[in-house]
């Protein structure tokens, strides 16, 4: 994001230091949003 400077506008931070089934299940809703955002 933005705090990282001009660079850094436009992107998204994700902290994925968790176990991998949060990670999997976080991205799978990541996804479902996108999807349905989309139309």
């Amino acid at each position: 994001g933005s705090t990282y400077g001009d660079a850094g506008k436009g992107f998204l931070r994700l902290n994925v230091g968790c176990p991998r089934s949060k990670v999997d299940e976080g991205v799978s809703r990541l996804i479902a949003a996108i999807h349905q955002l989309q139309g």
